[in-house]
């Protein structure tokens, strides 16, 4: 989804890519993207979000063992 249709919610873990990197990412507040290592998601070159999706549902546990 392009980040000009509609932005995640302020903290809301997502799959994120600028274009080269792609990775989980959560937007701020102040409408910051940071990786979710803690950096902010620009770089030296000034790269920025330019689409996102909802990080999959994690698996469920299989009742069978």
């Amino acid at each position: 989804m392009s980040v000009k249709e509609r932005l995640p919610g302020c903290g809301e873990r997502v799959l994120a890519t600028d274009g080269t990197f792609v990775g989980e990412a959560y937007r701020t507040s102040a409408k910051s993207w940071y990786r979710m290592s803690g950096f902010a998601w620009r770089d030296a070159l000034g790269t920025i979000v330019t689409h996102w999706m909802p990080l999959p549902e994690p698996p469920k546990e299989d009742d069978h063992g």
